[in-house]
């Protein structure tokens, strides 16, 4: 009897010890590589923190433009586009713009405009679009035609695009 006594403790040192050992290389392992991801993580979450701040500083309407995207009638393309254009280079006298009546079907809202511009570079034709498109998700191009003027780096351009709101 008393040997089963000694092996039924020997049995329990031994589970408490491999306890006690799984705990400790579980701390020394799992520990510190959590610790580096919740470091790494909180960093990530100071640097877009700190770029939210810059866009805030830099460009604060950029913010109410989510109010201006619910509804198509309070986006306006010709407000829009010259605004961006001029921040480009494109002048007012060097495009035209013609909008079209907006259509509503089911829960969608859309409305479509073309665009020829006369005369511009590729750079500025370029970063007016990246912008336009960046700044309002619903706006697509559905078509880009380009052509030469003749000149180098000077371009007249047609665009179609359409907005829609979900």
């Amino acid at each position: 009897m008393e040997n089963k006594k000694i092996k039924i403790h020997f049995i329990s040192f031994g589970i408490l010890a491999a306890a006690a050992v799984w705990y400790a290389a579980a701390q020394f392992f799992l520990v510190p590589k959590n610790e580096m991801s919740l470091n790494s993580s909180i960093k990530t979450g100071k640097k877009v923190l700190a770029n939210c701040e810059k866009i805030y500083e830099l460009d604060p309407a950029r913010l109410k433009f989510s109010e201006a995207r619910k509804e198509v009638g309070k986006f306006r393309y010709t407000t829009v586009v010259d605004k961006l254009a001029r921040a480009h280079g494109i002048g007012p006298s060097d495009y035209d713009i013609r909008t079209e009546a907006v259509i509503k079907r089911s829960s969608r809202q859309t409305q479509g405009a073309t665009m020829i511009i006369k005369t511009v570079d590729m750079m500025s034709l370029t970063s007016f679009l990246n912008e336009f498109l960046e700044t309002w998700p619903g706006l697509e191009i559905d078509t880009l035609d380009l052509r030469s003027n003749d000149a180098e780096d000077d371009w007249k351009a047609t665009l179609r695009f359409t907005y829609t709101v979900k």
